[in-house]
């Protein structure tokens, strides 16, 4: 054999080491006889058992599956088991933002079940449903289904597709096919949409107090959406920002979006069981100009809606306003298990938030080594305590509803309710202020002016920064 050929044979045989070394690092490999296996031989004789004596046989792959999904619970409450069919929709839902479903949206109306509209984003061609009262959904009357479970049947079908059975503007029924699509979720709304279907951010008529939603922390687009939405307020006097139940999302968007807000200083610290913790901080680059700012929290926010709503409180900068928060201070990532398995979503640290000077550590702020069992840790608590009774919490979850959803562009003869324009999104608004007694409360605070300014250095008082 020629040099050329040995130069080259050990070329190839280097380059298959190093990727049978990097797939072997990729993916968790199991060796008979590791301290792991003997953890679980009490799994292996319970499946022993079961194939012996169970009246039903257990497949294998049922077997493997149940087991994951087993240990996987006992790590804690936020991890959890995807099984590889799941594992493309969650990385689309949760990393991407996106949607699969149909975009429509129920409501009771004049007694009658009726689609109120569909999310932006849905179909053009199906906004001709909007305001028809729907018979039956896959055959199944709706008289016979409550509200939820109508709205869960039409949304997200097992199939990819839903039959509907509607009234149409001749009064006569019809059976009309949906399917899912795939379409951006809104992360940044407003507090109603226009006849044009635009966000309407202005809370009042003089245009000074304005407001901005954020529905949950996704990559890029979030921090991208909030800026393209704040680019539209008209010279604010004060800011209302809604991060009431927020899931959360990622460490990184949650991060960008509170430097927006921050000119210095830590805003979360995340912990993990080897190596060191991973710091971000604010810049003074790309700050929002300085002006009164009010968070609104429930128990609904959680994990990166609490970084941000945490960071602004510890800095000063924000009063937080409504019911504590969740308390979720732990970051999730998800892992492959191996081929064939799906992944499991895991709790891989503890996030702690920045430390304010010269105060001292508190359960949000301490920095802090992984800790050898679980702990509870308390939510935020709002400066301003204010409650929204159950009754009133129930009405607004139909007027959000209302004003999510994309208003038809034209008048459908035999709808249920009438189609969009000023005058709705006016009455809607009102309706909204007049039932949310947390958002009212903001309101009056930034108009009285009872809101504190934080100037941290370096902030920029009116001009506007760019993406």
């Amino acid at each position: 054999m020629s040099w050329r050929n040995l130069i080259w044979l050990s070329i190839i045989l280097c380059l298959a080491g190093l990727a049978l070394y990097l797939s072997r690092r990729k993916q968790t490999v199991v060796l008979p006889g590791e301290a792991a296996v003997n953890d679980l031989a009490a799994v292996v004789q319970a499946y022993k058992v079961i194939q012996k004596h169970s009246y039903y046989p257990l497949p294998a792959a049922k077997a493997g599956r149940g087991g994951i999904e087993g240990i996987v619970r006992q790590v804690d409450r936020f991890s959890s088991y995807i099984p590889p069919e799941q594992v493309a929709s969650f990385h689309q839902r949760v990393e991407q933002g996106e949607l699969k479903e149909t975009g429509l949206r129920l409501a009771v109306e004049a007694g009658r079940t009726a689609i109120v509209g569909l999310l932006h984003g849905s179909p053009a061609k199906n906004e001709f449903l909007a305001g028809l009262e729907v018979l039956a959904i896959d055959d199944v009357a709706t008289d016979d289904l409550s509200l939820q479970q109508a709205r869960e049947m039409v949304a997200t079908p097992a199939g990819g597709k839903v039959s509907l059975r509607l009234v149409g503007a001749d009064g006569l029924p019809f059976v009309k096919e949906v399917k899912s699509i795939t379409f951006n979720a809104e992360t940044v709304t407003g507090i109603v949409r226009d006849e044009s279907g635009k966000w309407v951010h202005a809370l009042d008529d003089a245009g000074r107090f304005y407001y901005l939603r954020i529905g949950e922390f996704v990559r890029d687009k979030t921090p991208a959406r909030l800026h393209e939405a704040y680019c539209q307020l008209d010279d604010p006097e004060g800011l209302v920002l809604d991060l009431r139940d927020n899931p959360g999302g990622g460490i990184r968007p949650a991060a960008e979006v509170a430097d927006r807000f921050l000119t210095a200083g830590l805003i979360v610290r995340t912990v993990r069981r080897h190596g060191k913790p991973d710091v971000r901080q604010a810049h003074a680059a790309g700050t929002y100009p300085t002006l009164p700012l009010v968070v609104l929290i429930d128990g609904g926010t959680a994990s990166g809606a609490e970084i941000v709503a945490g960071a602004l409180q510890v800095h000063g900068r924000a009063v937080l306003l409504g019911r504590p928060s969740l308390g979720k201070w732990w970051l999730q990532e998800s892992r492959s298990v191996g081929p064939g398995l799906g992944e499991i979503y895991l709790t891989v640290a503890e996030c702690f938030l920045a430390e304010p000077e010269p105060a001292g550590p508190s359960p949000q702020t301490a920095s802090s080594a992984p800790p050898a069992k679980r702990r509870d840790r308390p939510g935020l608590l709002p400066d301003v305590p204010v409650e929204i009774s159950p009754a009133a919490r129930e009405q607004l979850q139909e007027l959000r509803l209302r004003a999510l959803v994309a208003a038809p562009r034209k008048e459908r003869p035999g709808a249920v309710r009438p189609a969009g324009g000023p005058a709705r999104a006016a009455e809607l608004k009102r309706s909204i202020l007049k039932l949310d007694a947390q958002l009212a409360r903001a309101l009056e605070l930034l108009r009285a002016k009872r809101v504190p300014v934080a100037r941290q250095p370096g902030s920029r008082k009116r001009s506007l920064p760019t993406q």
